[in-house]
Parts: structure tokens; C-alpha cells; sequence
């Protein structure tokens, strides 16, 4: 009784060391267990710090190099996903322009599904602690917007915003926008989130600032050149707000120092005493520039204070590397004395042709006397010297004529007498005069083709003959003998004109030399000794006159492959005009 009474006892102290020591060993297990737990909690989180500060980093380095806003806007939000997990974000930002289209840019990134509510709710407490932070009040009408979303992101039902972070961008102390992170999920953020935020955030700050010291510091730099310049500069911004007038553009719009510096200000010194309503042009033609309907305007003024002169200036828009508009300059130009050398050159020149065109009539007129044997028979060397003497007469009457017909050209005295006639038939007996010139090098000029037996323009005959013996002499000149000339009349495809083409299988022109073709006493490839001359007055002439009559003229030329002036002029329906400025 007593050894089983032992016994128990021993079995029931075994059980309990037993149970004792398991207790132990599993309480020592989940130490560790809760141990390993733990240092794999604190390993991802340290992964996880790591991370963000590996963004963090590439954030700052990135950022340091770019100097745009919006690529610096861009940039952040393309990085707040990467270690922030939220369902929207929104980046608002204002503009330091007053005068600005938009009072600032808001970037909407929508990650996850949610509903319009929510989108309406979290503007709305964004713009709300932004008004806080400004005097000014900000509203949704006066931003402009963008808008990224997900491929999943499409608007869910009705849901509220559960939690949201809002951090200020301030620049100098001074708020200028709001970053912030929303979710559908209430206490979605941490404390490390709110850090990282204010990382960002600070890290945009200091880049925005760094970019605007650069810019000032430019702007700067840029206005003390502006202001050193003879020209007269007028720099507005995309919307048409003044940036930038410099002392050359107030003296020459007889502006006064003191006087109030704004564009509609400035535009009404453009004054010209030949044309009404000149101020509302220049805000049609400001405006029609940066509206990208027009690269390049260029007009004249005669400003009548403080003293007369011309004014020649040239409106044209500032563009980035994209292509987009970022403002327009206007260059003013100071032509009063130009204009008065052009005047007294063409004096002389009108002045010197016509004492020059008296006496050639009569020297040839006794040529040709000679000639037809009014004061007895001559020899085969007389008449061979005669001969050469009248043509040589005649070519410098041309070179005479052509120098009177540019110097009433620009004088404005040529006046036109237009008439519907068809050019069909005209062009072919212009044809058969000249084709005496191109037998002589045995050219070919080919029967003239036409889209229609009859086509009427509203033109000068006589300029037109002009025009068109310009461009068949200076073809049958500079196409090699056995070549062959072709012309073709045909409607434009609006209708409104008639294109006449006169076609060459001469040497051609190059592309370097095409840009200058239709400028005065321009010749290309003159050597000296015999050979192709001229005053290089042809083509200004015929260009001159074809735009008088409200038509264009055009070249289309390759080296070694001939050469192709096109031009035109109005179908007979419509009012020619007297080549005199209409606008």
C-alpha cells in the first residue's frame, strides 16, 4: 500500500516536471517565434526605409537637373505611387502672373475606383485649406486641369473620403500650392506617410524656388540687353500681357518714361497718320500670332510725334522646342532714313532712265535709217556693224525699260488696266513672237496645254504679256540649245484663279539660291566675258506685278532637272486690284 501510495506520488511529481518543463520549452519556442516575427517585421521595414529613401534620393537627384514646372510637377507625381499607397492625389499650384489665363494648374491622379462624390470632396477640402494658407480665393473654374487615371480607376459607387493628407508647397514662407494624397479607407495614413509627404513636398518647394532665382536672374540679364538695343522691343506673354518694353520702342511710339506701362496702353501710340483704327489691327494681328494663325507680320507706321517717321515692325511668336507658344516679340524698326535713300535712289534712277531713253530712240532711229539705206547702199561690214549696234541698242533699252518699271513700282505709280480676257489665247500668241528667240538655240517650245480651250482672268493684257515674256526669255536664256520649254494653264483648285506654268530642261536652280530668286539685281551664275547677261530685274518686276493684280508666283527647280515658275491671277469674276495696300 505504502510503495503504491510511492508511486503515485513519483508519477503525479513527473507528470508536473514534465508539464513544467514542456511550459518552458514552449514558452521558449514562441519567444523565439515572436522573435523571429519581429525581426522580420523590423527587416521589411527597413527594406521599406531603404526604399523610400532610395526614391527620396533619386526624387532629389532628379529634380536638381530639371528646369521646367511642369516637368517638375510631372516628376512628382509620377513618384508619390511608388511609396505612398493611396487612392487619389492631387498637386495644386498657382501662378505668380496676375494677368494670367488661369490663376494656377491642378494635376488630378486617380489610382483607384472612386465615385464622383468623392472626386467633388476632396477638391473641395483641397481648395479649402488652400484659402486659407492665400489671401486670394481659389476656385475650380480658375484652374486649369489635367487629369491622369488608371486603366482600372473607373468611377465606383457612391463612397466617401475616408482619410486624407494635405501638405503646403511654400516658396520664401509664401504658400503657393497644396500637395496632397486622399483614400477611401479611414485612418489609411501614418505618421511616416505625413513625413514622406513633407519630404516631397519641401523637395519640390526647393526646386521651384532654385527655378525661379534662374529665371529672374535670366530675366534680368535679358531686360539689360533688351533695353541696350538700337531696335525697339515689345515682349508680351501667351495670354498678350506686357513683359518687357525697352527705351528704343517708347522713343520711337513717342512714348513718355513716366507713362502707364501696360499692352493696350502701349498699342494705342500706334498711331499712323495714314491709316484709321491702326491700334485695333495690332491687337488683331498680336492676337492672331499667338493664336498660331501667324508666324511672322510685318507692317509700317508713320508716327507723327514727337517728330514724323516710319515705323517698320515685325510681330512674331516665341515658341518652346515643342512647338508651344509661350509669347510673341515685337521688333520696331526705325526706317525714315532708308525709305528716304530708297526715294532719292529711285529718283535717280527714273530720273537718269528717262535722259537716257531720249537719246537712244534717236540713235537707233538713224541706225535703222542706215540700215534700210536712206543715205545710200552700204557694205556687208557696215551692215554687220550696224546690225550688232541696233541690238545692242535694243537690249539697252530693255535694261532701261525694266529699271523705269521698278522704280515706278516702288514709287507705286504703276497703275492697272484690267480686263477679263483669255489667257489661252493670249499665251499662244506670246508664244509665236518669241518663238523666233528660241529657234535661234534650237529650243523647243511645246504647244501650250490648258485645262479648258477658253480660261478668262481679270487682268492687265500688258502687264500680263510682261510677266509672261519675262519668264519665256529668261527660260529660252538659260536652256541649253536643243532644249525644250513647255507652259500649262489650268484653275487653282479653290477655283478662284488661273495658274499659268512655264516649264524648262534648263540647268536648274539650287535650293541655297531660291530663297533670293525673286530679289532686285539677284543673278546667278554670271561670269564675266560673253555669255547670259542682265540686270537681274526680271523676276522682281514679274513678281511685283503678279501681286498687284492679288495673285502669287512660285518656283519649283532641282540642279541638272530644270527649272518651273508658276503664277496666278484672279478668274474672271471678281475686282482687280490697283496693287495699292486694301488692309
Amino acid at each position: 500500500m505504502n510503495t503504491f501510495i510511492y508511486y503515485s506520488i513519483l508519477q503525479a511529481l513527473l507528470v508536473i516536471i514534465f508539464g513544467i518543463l514542456f511550459y518552458l520549452a514552449l514558452k521558449d519556442l514562441n519567444e523565439k517565434k515572436s522573435l523571429i516575427l519581429e525581426n522580420k517585421t523590423l527587416r521589411k521595414e527597413d527594406e521599406k526605409r531603404v526604399y523610400e529613401l532610395t526614391v527620396l534620393y533619386d526624387v532629389s537627384n532628379a529634380i536638381s537637373y530639371i528646369m521646367d514646372y511642369e516637368k517638375i510637377d510631372r516628376l512628382i507625381m509620377g513618384f508619390l505611387p511608388k511609396i505612398l499607397d493611396y487612392d487619389v492625389s492631387t498637386l495644386l499650384l498657382l501662378n505668380d502672373k496676375p494677368q494670367a489665363k488661369h490663376s494656377g494648374r491642378m494635376y488630378v491622379q486617380r489610382l483607384k475606383p472612386v465615385s464622383a462624390e468623392f472626386m467633388k470632396s476632396i477638391k473641395g477640402i483641397v481648395f479649402q485649406a488652400i484659402n486659407v494658407l492665400i489671401p486670394k480665393s481659389v476656385k475650380e473654374d480658375d484652374l486649369e486641369i489635367s487629369e491622369v487615371i488608371s486603366h482600372d480607376a473607373v468611377f465606383d459607387e457612391a463612397n466617401n473620403v475616408g482619410s486624407f493628407l494635405n501638405v503646403p508647397i511654400l516658396v520664401k514662407d509664401q504658400s503657393i500650392g497644396m500637395l496632397s494624397i486622399s483614400s477611401r479607407q479611414e485612418k489609411a495614413f501614418s505618421r511616416n506617410d505625413l513625413r514622406l509627404l513633407h519630404t516631397i513636398a519641401n523637395q519640390m518647394s526647393s526646386a521651384i524656388q532654385r527655378l525661379q532665382e534662374v529665371i529672374a536672374a535670366e530675366k534680368n540679364k535679358m531686360d539689360r540687353m533688351v533695353e541696350a538695343m538700337v531696335e525697339g522691343i515689345i515682349l508680351t506673354d501667351e495670354v498678350g500681357e506686357l513683359v518687357v518694353i525697352n527705351p528704343s520702342a517708347k522713343k520711337m511710339l513717342g512714348m513718355a518714361d513716366q507713362e502707364k506701362l501696360d499692352i493696350d496702353h502701349v498699342l494705342d501710340h500706334f498711331q499712323d497718320g495714314r491709316a484709321k483704327h491702326m491700334p485695333l489691327k495690332a491687337r488683331a494681328w498680336l492676337k492672331k500670332v499667338l493664336s498660331g494663325n501667324g508666324d511672322l507680320i510685318t507692317k509700317e507706321i508713320t508716327v507723327n510725334e514727337p517728330t514724323k517717321k516710319i515705323v517698320r515692325f515685325d510681330i512674331e511668336s516665341i515658341k518652346d522646342n515643342d512647338g508651344k507658344i509661350l509669347g510673341a516679340v515685337t521688333v520696331l524698326r526705325d526706317v525714315t532714313q532708308t525709305k528716304e535713300v530708297d526715294r532719292m535712289k529711285t529718283e535717280f534712277v527714273s530720273t537718269v532712265s528717262h535722259e537716257l531713253r531720249t537719246p537712244l530712240s534717236i540713235i537707233k532711229q538713224g541706225v535703222l535709217l542706215m540700215l534700210n539705206g536712206a543715205y545710200g547702199n552700204i557694205n556687208d561690214n557696215q551692215n554687220k556693224i550696224l546690225s550688232t549696234s541696233a541690238r545692242h541698242i535694243d537690249r539697252l533699252t530693255r535694261l532701261i525699260n525694266d529699271l523705269l518699271d521698278i522704280s515706278k513700282i516702288e514709287a507705286g505709280k504703276i497703275e492697272l488696266r484690267c480686263q477679263a480676257f483669255d489667257v489661252v489665247a493670249k499665251t499662244s500668241e506670246i508664244v509665236k513672237q518669241l518663238q523666233g528667240n528660241a529657234d535661234e538655240k534650237s529650243i523647243s517650245i511645246q504647244p501650250v496645254k490648258s485645262s479648258a480651250r477658253e480660261l478668262f482672268v481679270d487682268a492687265d493684257p500688258d502687264k500680263f504679256e510682261q510677266i509672261l515674256t519675262n519668264l519665256i526669255a529668261n527660260a529660252v536664256k538659260f536652256t541649253p540649245e536643243k532644249g525644250r520649254i513647255s507652259l500649262s494653264i489650268l484653275e487653282s483648285e479653290n477655283s478662284k484663279f488661273i495658274e499659268i506654268s512655264v516649264a524648262d530642261t534648263g540647268e536648274g536652280i539650287s535650293k541655297a539660291d531660291i530663297p533670293r530668286l525673286f530679289s532686285k539685281f539677284e543673278q546667278f551664275g554670271r561670269v564675266a566675258g560673253p555669255g547670259i547677261k542682265g540686270t537681274g530685274l526680271g523676276l522682281a518686276i514679274s513678281k511685283a506685278l503678279v501681286e498687284m493684280h492679288g495673285g502669287k508666283v512660285w518656283v519649283e527647280s532641282e540642279l541638272g532637272k530644270g527649272t518651273k515658275f508658276t503664277f496666278s491671277l484672279p478668274k474672271a469674276k471678281g475686282v482687280c486690284l490697283d496693287g495699292k495696300e486694301t488692309s
